[in-house]
């Protein structure tokens, strides 16, 4: 997965996907504080986010994952088992792609464009440099 807090798409036991940030990431853990807040409010201010929880990675999945590891300057360190900041993942990874950028012609046939605005500007508010990123699910 992409994104500068080096995230990891997880599947939990329950059979749920998220996308979990480790406590050692290079931006520090205030990120995953940062990331709670912002979630909370977004809610409060009723735009749609994706359900967070704190998910608890084991020692024995990070020793048994080769790809659970950050990867930073010319070193690599396994990530930081215990309790991780995650956002839930609304839809099978394996039939949908997320996307870090829409083209303009998809943005303007969106039902949710309202939607996709409100997070947009809440997104820029709270100055997140990162791209912005969307699901998007084509009609079969």
């Amino acid at each position: 997965m992409r994104g500068g807090g080096l995230v990891h798409l997880m599947r939990r036991s329950d059979g749920s996907y998220h996308v979990g940030k480790f406590q050692n990431n290079f931006q520090n853990r205030r990120v995953l504080v940062n990331e709670l807040l912002a979630t909370i409010l977004a809610v409060r201010l009723g735009l749609p986010t994706t359900p967070i929880a704190i998910v608890d990675v084991r020692e024995q999945l990070i020793r048994l994952t080769p790809d659970a590891g950050i990867e930073m300057h010319r070193t690599r360190i396994p990530c930081q088992p215990g309790l991780q900041f995650g956002s839930r993942y609304l839809t099978d990874p394996h039939r949908v792609t997320l996307l870090d950028f829409l083209p303009d012609k998809q943005v303007l046939r969106a039902r949710n464009l309202s939607d996709f605005v409100g997070m947009l500007v809440f997104d820029k508010w709270r100055c997140n440099t990162d791209g912005q990123q969307v699901i998007l699910d084509r009609p079969a």
